[in-house]
């Protein structure tokens, strides 16, 4: 079979698969995005192994199918990150106020810290890894996500969303997808250049080799480095918002003008890209923060996001998510952390201990982490733990960091496995924990649910994170 075919064949199964296990999670009052990830799971090497069938081989080896899929998966990433930045409303965040923002802030510090700790505590035994300290704050990071798509889609069901807990919820997980953002750009800016290997090569390894070259060498080499990449990363923000206001914007419409078909949507696609490329080639952060920071921009700094956003989500969401979670899957396998072979006893308990552990501190460090933030600021103590409740799913936005460290070297296999483990289980317990949580309000409080705010004012009506209204 030519490599085409095979390729359409798997891409046919690839998207019914996920909106079939989106559609059946959501039937038995689950997150459809829990289905996806879990069908991808299945797919991969813990159970079917879809890509070691003999039709996907070609030349002995499924390494060409494989890099195919792996980068359409990365172009859906940066298209669902340029979704979550359009669905990000500024103005609303202000009007949720202290609580949403110090409840955000805990409940990045809770996990990042707790993730960190946690894999240095386990370092030993999981091995393979040459740079612990930076692993643990990757892993910390990590843990930082949330995706508040899995208790947006609760809460609606509750009549929930416009209350005080509610408002809460979606206001700190913006919050927290930014913070996220910022760390996850610092720690691939400032990745040991011998762990990523040949394969960053970006603008500021160009600019160490010319230092090197013009006969700088021992400590100022490192110093000169860091100072370069400082600049490089506050020069590609600060140029962005420049660059949106004098040319971006200016060519998304003029494009949108052009006697074609989805003009608009076009320009839009061209500008988000070329944000993606700079953010990892010129400014040496992730590629995802500049697409997601250009959406950020077009939500807030024009009136094109009514026309774009639609439009995005059907492309994006039709085939682009589907091969997303599905390579996540794909490049997941289960085994090495349950069933691991050539491991000594030890080494096995500590590999489903870290994987436990991992998801108990997940849960506990962003309910504590935003309960704290919250209380601090005045929010009634069932209300704060309500709304810190509602942020534990990490859903597809750990995936997506996570995904990120793995190709990038940061983290193995084990360790990405483990992780996505976390993610399933974080996004299965959410809704109920959340159900649960609301119940506990006593009848003389309950103030209506969605029939308005608890102050009295006009609710935000665009407050969002990634994903949010669109798992399948």
């Amino acid at each position: 079979m030519k490599l085409a075919l095979a390729i359409f064949l798997l891409l046919a199964i690839i998207i019914f698969a996920s909106k079939w296990a989106g559609a059946l999670a959501s039937r038995y009052h689950q997150p459809a995005v829990f289905g996806e990830i879990l069908i991808g799971v299945l797919l991969g090497p813990t159970l079917i192994n879809l890509l070691g069938w003999p039709i996907f081989q070609f030349h002995g080896s499924n390494e060409v199918v494989t890099e195919f899929v792996v980068l359409l998966a990365e172009v859906g990433v940066l298209l669902l990150m340029f979704v979550a930045g359009l669905e990000t409303d500024f103005n609303s965040l202000l009007k949720v106020g202290r609580p949403a923002f110090w409840g955000a802030i805990g409940g990045v510090l809770g996990p990042f810290l707790l993730g960190f700790g946690i894999f240095l505590l386990f370092a030993g035994f999981l091995g393979g890894e040459r740079h612990l300290w930076f692993t643990a704050i990757f892993v910390g990071t990590i843990l930082t996500a949330t995706s508040v798509s899995i208790s947006a889609q609760t809460l609606i069901e509750l009549g929930k969303l416009r209350t005080r807990p509610g408002l809460t919820i979606l206001g700190a997980a913006v919050i927290d997808d930014i913070l996220g953002i910022l760390i996850l750009s610092l720690v691939v800016a400032f990745a040991p250049s011998d762990l990523v290997g040949e394969g960053k090569q970006i603008l500021h390894d160009y600019v160490v080799a010319w230092i090197e070259a013009a006969g700088v060498s021992g400590p100022m080499v490192s110093i000169l480095s860091v100072v370069t990449l400082v600049i490089m990363m506050v020069a590609f923000f600060v140029l962005g918002v420049i660059l949106f206001r004098t040319v971006a914007l200016r060519f998304v419409k003029w494009f949108g003008q052009l006697p074609v078909s989805e003009g608009l949507l076009a320009g839009a696609l061209v500008v988000a890209l070329l944000y993606g490329w700079a953010a990892e080639f010129l400014g040496s952060v992730a590629a995802i923060t500049g697409s997601y920071m250009f959406g950020l921009l077009i939500a807030n700094f024009s009136n094109l996001r009514e026309e774009i956003e639609p439009r995005l989500h059907s492309i994006t969401y039709s085939l682009f998510v589907p091969i997303f979670f599905v390579s996540i899957g794909l490049m997941t396998d289960l085994r090495t952390v349950f069933l691991p072979a050539g491991k000594s006893p030890t080494e096995y308990w500590a590999g489903i201990g870290f994987a436990l552990l991992v998801v108990f501190f997940a849960i506990i460090s962003k309910i504590g982490g935003v309960y704290i933030g919250a209380v601090t600021q005045g929010m009634k103590k069932l209300e704060a733990f309500q709304a810190s409740v509602g942020m534990v799913s990490r859903g597809e936005v750990g995936l997506i960091i996570a995904s990120i460290g793995l190709s990038s070297g940061v983290i193995d296999s084990e360790i990405f496995s483990v992780m996505v483990f976390m993610v399933l289980i974080t996004t299965l317990v959410t809704p109920p924990l959340l159900r649960w949580a609301f119940s506990l309000t006593p009848p003389n409080e309950k103030n209506g649910g969605d029939g308005g705010s608890p102050s009295g004012e006009a609710p935000p009506t665009a407050v969002a994170g990634p994903l949010t209204g669109g798992g399948s």
